[in-house]
């Protein structure tokens, strides 16, 4: 279904648009699933402000379509809203950053021991919720 994103230059994001098909899948689902592989992945960053027409330049869809998969994410714990701000990527606590060490499985292999922990919690959240936890 999707084709893996090209690292882009600083300060350009790549076009998401892509990634969207035209399929039976609810385009809501399609853009939160494309939103939570780009937390998952580290290329939206904990902190890291989700502004509404960037997103909807970058993916192609309707104002509507990325507010409700923002609320998704939210409701996942991947997203924060901030009353009068807008989303960001959500920030784990130490806490919960130190535990993800466990579902990334300990590798090695990754370079960076903060991406490895914080693509762990965010993998961690997003398994969560698919199993219903």
């Amino acid at each position: 279904m999707s084709t893996p994103i090209e690292p882009s230059p600083v300060g350009e994001a790549p076009d998401l648009a892509p990634q969207v098909e035209r399929v039976a899948a609810p385009l809501r689902t399609q853009v939160s699933d494309i939103l939570r592989r780009e937390i998952v992945e580290m290329r939206l960053h904990p902190g890291q402000r989700l502004v509404e027409r960037e997103l909807i330049e970058r993916i192609g869809v309707s104002r509507t379509t990325i507010r409700e998969a923002l609320r998704e994410l939210a409701s996942e714990g991947l997203v924060t809203t901030i009353p009068q701000k807008g989303a960001i990527v959500a920030i784990p606590s130490p806490k919960e950053a130190a535990s993800a060490t466990s579902v990334s499985g300990g590798d090695r292999s990754w370079t960076d021991e903060g991406d490895r922990t914080l693509s762990g919690w965010a993998l961690k959240v997003s398994r969560s919720r698919a199993d219903g936890r």
